[in-house]
């Protein structure tokens, strides 16, 4: 049971990010801000949705594929955020470009290596977990590059708060609240790769940055649309979250269910 929530945690923040994604997507004109926050959430939702397939996988080669496909994500996800917050806060900073550039070089070069032992060596029994990952030599370099990134990117933002006001500082401030908190959440992944018995149950906490970016997105007018289809679409997204998700299960996962769970599995 235990294992099924935190797999689930994995697809309900893939189910979040890429409907951002998507809503992006069918946006007539899109800004450079658009443009990054569509990158980010859709490396965040690769992300998601791998994990789900790898913590709900039953074979051991089938784990090992799905959770350094989820890696693929991992590695660019730092790259994307600091780009879209180097976008947010407009930074004047006169090597910016150097940076954005040369964090994707950085990335691309992990992904090289990423489905081989040099990042996740093997998996074995963790916790309640049947297959977790050990980590390689390159997984601790992109966990370095990782942390850089993502402290680097909120110690801009909030310099930015504190000099900005009205508008814009509300816009951020959301951002800033949203991925913080999302970016905590899903940093418990990685204590048990370092053999920290504490099992990632706060990886749903990832899909709290969807909310705060959809609320600055209708209050603060965070991306230019039109509000009223703005409030339209991300109800009707985050409505078929709330309402799909359960549906499809009992829909799709009948048999899966009754063994998971009993006769009860449509409780």
């Amino acid at each position: 049971m235990t294992v099924v929530f935190c797999a689930y945690t994995g697809l309900l923040n893939a189910v979040t990010s890429f409907a951002l994604a998507i809503f992006i997507a069918l946006k007539k004109q899109k800004t450079p801000i658009d443009k990054r926050f569509f990158f980010f959430a859709f490396f965040v939702g690769y992300w998601g949705l791998s994990y789900y397939f790898w913590l709900s996988a039953h074979q051991y080669d089938v784990a090992l594929f799905f959770i350094r496909n989820a890696m693929v994500g991992a590695i660019f996800i730092p790259s994307a955020f600091m780009q879209l917050v180097l976008d947010l806060v407009e930074s004047k900073w006169k090597f910016r470009k150097t940076a954005v550039v040369g964090n994707y070089l950085i990335s691309s070069a992990f992904l090289l290596f990423c489905f081989s032992p040099l990042y996740v060596v093997r998996l074995e029994p963790r916790l309640f977990f049947p297959f977790w990952p050990v980590p390689g030599v390159l997984f601790h370099l992109m966990l370095l590059h990782f942390s850089l990134n993502i402290v680097w990117a909120h110690v801009l933002m909030w310099k930015t708060i504190k000099r900005t006001s009205g508008l814009r500082q509300n816009q951020i401030k959301y951002v800033f609240i949203g991925t913080l908190v999302g970016f905590v959440g899903g940093c418990t992944n990685y204590l048990l790769w370092y053999g920290v018995p504490f099992p990632p149950f706060l990886n749903f906490l990832v899909t709290i940055y969807i909310a705060t970016v959809a609320y600055a997105i209708i209050k603060f007018r965070l991306m230019d649309v039109n509000i009223a289809i703005t409030r339209t679409t991300i109800f009707l997204l985050l409505y078929a979250v709330v309402i799909g998700l359960p549906v499809t299960m009992i829909v799709w996962g009948k048999v899966w269910l009754s063994h998971q769970f009993g006769k009860c599995w449509w409780y």
